[in-house]
């Protein structure tokens, strides 16, 4: 199955022969990618600042509201949903959507997160700062950057972080 947002509002499935299996009618835009678990749910950010979950046949089973816009994909972890609000918070939802914590970054997000081996979550800031976070929330550390990244931090098979950043370079 194919499941995609688009600006007009509406999350789709389709089977993988093109024949559309249902629509569903979100109330803001969904700006980012869908993620996917290996159990069939799935989830998706929108503009009108829900994450919305649904199961493998297209039927919503929960949708978490929070106080302002979503407007880059969700990162699954171990039992757990990452996702950056457009007023730099970054929220952790267990699978159900439960809020397990949310916390704001001064710096802004401008990224969607990304997960290291031990379970790190990083993204990019608005100040120029690839940002580790721990599971629980608690900062890891920061590196700064020499401008703005709005690029989602990669990780090597080695462990290498790879962004790119407004400087026009990869770091």
């Amino acid at each position: 199955r194919i499941y995609f947002g688009n600006r007009d509002k509406l999350i789709s499935a389709l089977k993988n022969t093109g024949r559309q299996l249902g629509q569903y009618q979100a109330s803001g835009q969904i700006p980012a990618s869908a993620a996917v678990e290996h159990q069939g749910k799935i989830y998706f950010p929108s503009e009108d600042g829900c994450l919305y979950a649904f199961d493998g046949k297209g039927s919503e089973k929960w949708r978490y509201q929070a106080a302002s816009n979503f407007k880059h994909s969700p990162l699954l972890g171990e039992k757990r949903i990452y996702i950056s609000d457009s007023t730099g918070y970054l929220h952790c939802l267990d699978n159900k959507g439960n809020v397990l914590w949310k916390n704001r970054y001064d710096t802004g997000i401008s990224t969607s997160a990304s997960m290291c081996y031990d379970g790190t979550v990083l993204f990019g800031s608005r100040k120029g700062e690839i940002i580790a976070v721990h599971p629980t929330g608690e900062i890891r550390w920061r590196i700064r950057l020499p401008k703005a990244n709005r690029t989602t931090p990669a990780i090597s098979r080695e462990g290498y972080i790879i962004t790119g950043c407004d400087d026009g370079f990869v770091y």
